[in-house]
């Protein structure tokens, strides 16, 4: 009895083995990290996000603020994805420095802010499919600099009473997440850039009227 105990004991440590090494070797997602779906494609669906936003920072709750700013944030291939890896390679730090303010002193600014000015409303504009003249410059270099073309969202926290707020630029939806290049596209502009979005547009077999080439 006692034999076949230690065999049984045995077995189950030799089929636990391969499971903790995977462990192991699989590092654990960050805590912002959001199942796909958690927000749907959309207006609808980035403006349910950036209410709980903005119901977390009503709370002063800096911690789920900065978690849902933290899961819009590009990985390095989604950003290659997006602008060509030639650029990514060359703007990645900065897309890194941009995001990490935002997702951490700026959800400790928003909070403020939101408590200051009494903000109760959220508001998301698609800009891709506005007139070119009433697109923010960094909203026109960043549909001009991707490679893929997406519905492009702008979102405004403020007073339902007041037109202004805290603006957020540059988001998309991709694989069931939202996805933001927050001020990227200040850095878009350059003829450098468009040239090097039009050269990943050809590679990949992408039309997008109106590219420099």
């Amino acid at each position: 009895m006692m034999l076949t105990c230690a065999r049984l004991l045995l077995g189950l440590l030799l089929l636990s083995a391969p499971a903790c090494d995977e462990a192991r070797k699989k590092p654990a997602a960050p805590a912002w990290e959001l199942p796909p779906g958690t927000y749907a494609d959309g207006p609808d669906g980035l403006t349910r996000l950036f209410q709980d936003v903005l119901a977390a920072c009503k709370k002063d709750d800096r911690g789920r603020v900065h978690d849902l700013l933290a899961s819009m944030v590009m990985g390095r291939e989604e950003l290659a994805g997006l602008i060509g890896p030639e650029r990514a390679t060359a703007l990645w730090p900065r897309y890194q420095a941009l995001a990490g303010s935002m997702a951490n002193i700026g959800a400790v600014e928003l909070v403020a802010t939101v408590y200051e000015k009494k903000y109760d409303d959220v508001v998301v504009t698609r800009v891709d499919q506005l007139p070119p003249a009433q697109m923010d410059p960094g909203d026109r270099d960043a549909l001009a600099a991707m490679v893929r073309k997406l519905p492009l969202y702008t979102v405004r926290i403020k007073r339902k009473t007041e037109p202004s707020g805290v603006r957020y630029n540059f988001f998309f939806y991709q694989e069931g997440h939202w996805r933001t290049g927050n001020q990227l596209g200040k850095y878009l502009g350059t003829r450098q850039g468009r040239r090097g979005a039009a050269a990943a547009r050809r590679k990949l077999g992408v039309d997008v009227p109106g590219a420099e080439d």
